[in-house]
């Protein structure tokens, strides 16, 4: 922020300070705040059930997406690999925004980002759930051709949130412990967005981040509307951000002093 203050001359530069400052905090709030809002949702019943009978009301079938899964074990490997590229997608791309000049598309993809935390936060803190791999009660020798990712990595933390045998979240690796919404799928359609700014990037995010919304399911242990809510989310925000936006530019520009001009008097 001094340095955009000081050095208007070179917004490019600001832009890019500013993003690699932002990175590392979106990641300690992806990790660090899920288990305080796991330990604030103590007393809350898990609403997996109601989640499950969602997907059910979509004709979505989880279990035999495993099994499918476990069939096809190229295809899982490689949906993997389009999963976890949401970490380094998330470090390139306001990156690449700030260093081509697209400094309103950064703007608005850094707003929406933080609404889409709040939001998934807040959602989380009431609806708390442990995701399909728990539910189900899955087992790993069900699925001897395949690894998921997330299975049930997160349910002994949200568990030691709760029932205060987590006392210290500073020791714990930053695991994605939030089920609905899923904020995997809100970060592929952030992405998907912030990547049609840039012209030669358009259509290769576009279906990279489609990709890793349909694996979202199977290697995020999310039921279907876990996905669908993530993805509501993350579309929201960006129209929520670009309002904000336009309304903070308009205050800004009212609330500049225009200088007074002198006319000389008359004779």
């Amino acid at each position: 922020m001094f340095y955009s203050r000081l050095a208007r001359h070179r917004p490019r530069m600001a832009s890019l300070y500013f993003t690699v400052a932002l990175v590392p905090f979106s990641a300690l709030a992806f990790g660090d705040l899920g288990h305080v809002v796991s330990y604030l949702s103590r007393s809350q019943p898990f609403w997996d059930d109601l989640l499950a009978r969602g997907d059910k009301a979509l004709g979505f079938d989880w279990v035999a997406m495993l099994q499918w899964a476990n069939d096809h074990p190229v295809v899982t490997a490689l949906a993997y690999g389009i999963y976890m590229s949401a970490g380094f997608q998330s470090i390139m791309a306001p990156i690449l925004l700030a260093g081509l000049g697209r400094y309103r598309a950064l703007q608005v993809s850094t707003v929406a980002l933080l609404l889409t935390l709040i939001v998934t936060y807040g959602i989380a803190w009431v609806l708390p759930a442990l995701g399909t791999y728990e539910f189900y009660g899955i087992d790993p020798s069900q699925h001897p051709n395949i690894a998921v990712r997330v299975a049930s990595l997160h349910v002994p933390e949200i568990m030691g949130m709760r029932d205060g045998s987590i006392l210290n979240i500073s020791r714990l690796a930053p695991t994605g412990l939030i089920t609905f919404p899923s904020f995997h799928a809100a970060n592929a359609v952030l992405l998907a967005w912030a990547l049609w700014q840039v012209p030669y990037l358009r259509y290769p995010g576009l279906v990279l981040n489609g990709l890793m919304l349909l694996a979202t399911p199977l290697h995020g242990s999310h039921f279907l509307v876990d996905v669908m809510a993530g993805a509501l989310n993350a579309g929201m925000a960006i129209a929520a951000a670009s309002i904000l936006l336009k309304a903070a530019q308009r205050l800004w520009h009212q609330s500049v002093l225009i200088p007074h001009i002198h006319r000389p008097a008359e004779i």
